[in-house]
Order: C-alpha cells, then structure tokens, then sequence
C-alpha cells in the first residue's frame, strides 16, 4: 500500500545510471532549465534514446518489487501506439512504466507517497466520507472515453478501490439538481465529507456552486464538499486555471491527485425581476434566482470570448465572440481609486468581469472588466465576420481593461429597441424580458461561499506522515 512505502523514500543519490521496464538506461532530468522531461539513452546504445514529456505524466507510485523502483504512469498520445485507429479508438491511454535509478531532482517532484487529504480518507476506510464522480450529458463527446481510459485506471493505479467512489451520469431525466438535493446536500447537512469530481466544463460547475453555495451556513454539522473539475466540457477557462505551472494534458486530473482543498472564490450576481435562464438559444427554461454565483466570468452577449480546448489537443483555440449588434444601456463601474464611473451610450459592443484571480485561492476573487464600444456612425452588420472576429468593428479608444471592485448594468428602453440582453454567466445564459433590468456584479469574501476546490500551483501537496497517523487514529 502506497502508506507502507514512505518508508522508501530513496535518502542517496541515485546517479544517472538506472532501469527502466527491462532496459538498462541513462537518466537525466533537469527541472531548472528548458526541458523539464524525463530523458533517457539505452547504456549500450546510445543512438537508442527517448523521452516521456512532463506534461504526460499523471501519477508516480513506489512499486511493491524493488526498495528503489517507481511506476510511471503517464498519457500516451496516438502518434505513440502502431495499433491506434483515429477512426475508432481514443486518442490516449495510460502507459504504466517501471523505473530504478531516477535522478533525485525528479524523486524530489512527482513520487506519490500518499493519498492527497481530500481522498485519504476513502483509502483507509477509517473516515465516513463521499467520492462522487459526476460527467455531464453536456460534456465533450469523448468524456466518457476518457474516464474509463485514464481517470479509473489512474484511480486504480494509486489503490482507490473503485466501491469506495460513485460515478453519476447526469441527463435530462436525472438532473443535477436532483444528486444535489437527494443526495449530496443532506450528506453535507449531516456532517459527511465530499469530493467531487466533475467530468464536465463552465457551465455544469456553475450550476453546482449555485445549487451548493451557502454565504450563510445555518447548519451546524456542515461540511463543505470538494471539488475537482476536469476540462472536459464546451467551456473550460476554470478548469485550466486550476492547473497552474503544469501542462493541460491531463484536463485537470494533474491538479485533482496532487493539488489541495482551498476556498473556492466566487463572484455574486444581485438580479432585478425578468431573468431567466436560456436553453437552445431563445427557448426560457426557468427564472433565475435573485442572486447566482460565478467561479470564471460574466460577460454581455449571447456568444462571449471563450477559451477551450479540444479534449484530444493541446493547444488552445481561441472562439471568437459574434455578439450580433450593439447594445443600449448604461454600465457603472467601482473602482477603489475612482469611486463610481458610469459609461453611457448605445455602441456597447462587449462587456465582462471575470474573475481575475480563480488560480490563486489564497485570496478574494477580483474583478478584471474588459470593455469595447462600437466604431462611432458605425453598424455592426455594416462589418463581415471576419472583420469582427479582428476586431476592425472597434472603437479603440474606448477600448479598457483594468481591475474593478464591482460592475452595474442597467437596461432602458424596451425588450424590441434592445433585443439580444442575454447575459453569459460561466457559459450558462440569462436573458432578460423586462423594460427596466439590472444586474449587479460583486466580488464574494473569501470562503463565503462555503466550497472547496482542488488547486494544483507547481508543488505537490501530500500529507505528511503526522497527517496520515492522524487520519488512521480516526
């Protein structure tokens, strides 16, 4: 068991010289210059060498059959495996390697001597705690691919026994809502630890913040639930954010095993009368509450500046905003240094809050805005897609982006003369129908919300043996 191996814990340098699978081989790693992979050369053949690229590895584990030898699992792409079928087969698979003789800068990085503290306690059976695995039917398309080709054999790889977590498909019939009311909030109620994982993006973390958010606890015994989120859906800027000074590749599940539990920061969206939340375009599904809570951004526009990232790439892919008129309303902005500046005008073109800081959860979310006007005796059909896309429909000199305490909107006139007022808030669109609408955007204090999210910053956080004892004594 990975506890019993601490106790393996290489106290020597172990030089370069080492093994790895049934190969005699030359390490070298160095996690100070340009390239932070782990490299290799065959001992007697030197023409024979290769590399497994940092941003691949998920996990490294002591093996049970040698005092100095790790398991290496890691990601392996396509362009890696001859039997791999673009048509038909995944694009990863977890490769599992056996390593002896690694470099001591990279047994001082990525062993895992132990569980991470939000998912110990499943492990040792000694706690009464939850592991919920949630993926959304708005998913990507290959979620469920990539939880059964990575997420459970890397669960498997650290000894989380696979009774000890419950995997919830969530679909029309079986919403979110409904896991959260009949199951995880009464668990919470009652004292009972949580860890969630979402196989989704944006949107489905927003709607379980907003279903879970309580800036005032009544409950005594509550216990606030974790959560991990994969980027796996259509929106992911959270998810990436989470996984800071770590590569994308493993879409958040680098950040979920060797990150830790900190507040989640949150924005606070107050709402006027006339809001209500949008499916498929026009289509009103349900009023919005008074007030909803944002982890990533709120933006005007149907079709905000998104960043996302197809599941089998790398890369990041820019999906430029259509927002397909100018708008007419006021906007008041709240600066420490300026006090309030209202904009007025009918050439808005984009305006957003987003969080600033949701990578950095040792302190309060801020607020960076973004604003452009139209052109001025401009139209906006006047200009083709792609002239929008780069952005020639600005006015550049009404062009901002600084750092605000609080954002007010305010709508005028009525619903015919200003009709796209829809609002993206983490990717879920609010609409309002109302003559005179308003919306105010405010940061939460820290912690107020009373959720935790994984967050991964460069250093691994494991518990340390006094933590583990601790956790067994339970």
């Amino acid at each position: 068991m990975l506890l019993s191996m601490m106790s393996n814990t290489p106290t020597s340098d172990l030089g370069q010289a080492g093994v790895l699978d049934n190969r005699e081989v030359n390490f070298s790693y160095n996690p100070e210059g340009v390239d932070y992979d782990l490299c290799w050369s065959d001992a007697d053949d030197h023409n024979c060498h290769g590399r497994i690229f940092q941003e691949n590895i998920i996990v490294v584990v002591p093996a049970n059959d040698a005092q100095d030898g790790y398991h290496i699992f890691s990601m392996v792409g396509g362009n890696e495996r001859p039997e791999y079928h673009k048509e038909s087969d995944f694009a990863y698979m977890l490769r599992k390697q056996y390593a002896a003789g690694l470099p001591p800068q990279f047994l001082q990085r990525y062993p895992m001597y132990s569980l991470p503290k939000h998912l110990f306690c499943l492990w040792s059976r000694k706690s009464s705690s939850k592991f919920h695995i949630i993926m959304s039917q708005a998913s990507s398309p290959r979620a469920n691919e990539f939880l059964k080709a990575i997420v459970q054999p890397t669960l498997d790889a650290i000894e989380l026994p696979r009774d000890s977590y419950s995997l919830h498909k969530i679909t029309p019939e079986r919403p979110l809502g409904q896991l959260i009311s009949h199951t995880i909030r009464p668990l919470a109620k009652a004292g009972i630890a949580q860890t969630i994982l979402l196989v989704a993006g944006d949107q489905t973390l927003n709607e379980l913040v907003n279903d879970l958010a309580l800036e005032q606890n009544e409950h005594p015994l509550y216990v606030a639930p974790v959560i991990g989120v994969l980027a796996l859906g259509p929106n992911n800027r959270f998810a990436y954010s989470l996984e800071q000074k770590t590569s994308s590749t493993s879409l958040g599940l680098n950040a979920f095993l060797k990150g830790k539990p900190e507040p989640l920061p949150l924005v606070r969206v107050s709402l006027s009368d006339g809001w209500s939340w949008q499916v498929d375009g026009r289509q009103r599904k349900w009023e919005a509450a008074k007030i909803i809570y944002a982890a990533s951004s709120v933006s005007l526009g149907p079709a905000p500046c998104t960043t996302q990232r197809d599941t089998n790439k790398s890369e990041t892919q820019s999906a430029a905003s259509n927002i397909p008129h100018a708008y007419r309303n006021k906007l008041i902005i709240r600066t420490s240094a300026k006090g309030d500046e209202v904009i007025e005008g009918d050439q808005h073109c984009y305006a957003s809050a987003e969080i600033q800081n949701n990578n950095n959860t040792s302190s309060p979310a801020t607020l960076s805005f973004a604003y452009s006007a139209l052109r001025p005796d401009a139209h906006f059909q006047e200009f083709s897609t792609s002239e929008r896309q780069n952005g020639e429909h600005l006015d550049a000199d009404t062009c901002r982006l600084e750092e605000i305490e609080s954002l007010r909107l305010e709508f005028r006139g009525t619903e015919d003369s200003d009709p796209d007022r829809s609002i993206s808030i983490d990717g879920r669109i609010i609409h309002c129908s109302m003559e005179e609408g308003w919306l105010e955007i405010e940061p939460v204090p820290l912690g107020g919300g009373n959720l935790w999210v994984v967050t991964h910053k460069g250093v691994y956080e494991f518990p340390s043996i006094h933590d583990c004892q601790f956790e067994f004594e339970l």
